[in-house]
C-alpha cells in the first residue's frame, strides 16, 4: 500500500489542526473553570441576623462563600460588626480581606 505525498501532507495538516484545536479548547476551558471557581463577596452593612442574613452582611458573605472565595469590606470606618449569638462557619481556603488590626470584645 502506498500513500501519495499530497494525501500524507493533507492528513498531517488535519492532525496538526486538530491538535492545536484541542490544546486551545482545553486551555480556554481551564481558564473558564478557574475564573468561575472563585467569587468575591463584599460586606456593605454591619447588620446581622442569624435567621435571615441581610444582603451585604458578613454572615451572608460567609454563608455563601466556599473554598477560594474572597470576602472584602466596603464599609464606612470606623465600623463595628456585632454578630448575633451564633458563630460564623468560616471554612479553610476562604480569604477575608480587611483591616490589618481586628479586635474582638471579650
Amino acid at each position: 500500500m502506498t500513500i501519495r505525498k499530497e494525501g500524507y501532507q493533507e492528513m498531517r495538516k488535519s492532525v496538526l489542526f486538530m491538535s492545536k484545536f484541542m490544546i486551545t479548547t482545553v486551555f480556554l476551558l481551564s481558564l473558564a473553570c478557574t475564573s468561575l471557581s472563585a467569587s468575591t463577596y463584599t460586606v456593605t452593612t454591619t447588620a446581622d441576623d442569624r435567621f435571615s442574613p441581610p444582603e451585604g452582611s458578613l454572615r451572608e458573605a460567609v454563608n455563601n462563600a466556599v473554598t477560594e472565595d474572597v470576602i472584602s469590606f466596603d464599609l464606612t470606618y470606623p465600623a463595628a460588626i456585632s454578630l448575633d449569638v451564633y458563630e460564623l462557619d468560616i471554612y479553610s481556603g476562604m480569604t477575608i480581606q480587611g483591616l490589618e488590626q481586628i479586635s474582638f470584645p471579650l
